[in-house]
């Protein structure tokens, strides 16, 4: 099976998601959103080549694809496939900076 590393910044982006559902809705909403990005992950690990492929960013993050959150389709699961592991760089609202977050502005 196709192993799954979380960087520590997708770690911290989907606990800072949480928290601010938690915030302005409810801590059910923020456990509702963190068990979707599990479901994300588990669904990418099955299917690493499922997401679509970011074609506007270039070399820094080759092959790089996104992967909605099922539930939450506005935040995106980042991440680069491979044959035996799926990286998870970032899970990011859409309506964000991407390029800057994902640390590609100058591309």
């Amino acid at each position: 099976m196709t192993r799954l590393h979380v960087r520590p910044a997708a770690e911290a982006d989907a606990d800072l998601a949480a928290d601010y559902y938690a915030r302005e809705a409810n801590i059910d909403v923020a456990l509702r959103f963190l068990a979707a990005v599990d479901r994300a992950y588990e669904r990418l690990r099955e299917h690493p080549y499922l997401g679509t492929e970011v074609k506007f960013f270039r070399a820094r993050l080759l092959g790089l694809r996104f992967w909605p959150v099922p539930g939450f389709e506005r935040y995106l699961v980042f991440y680069v496939p491979a044959s035996d592991l799926v990286d998870i760089v970032r899970v990011l609202h859409g309506a964000r900076e991407l390029r800057e977050l994902l640390g590609l502005r100058d591309e």
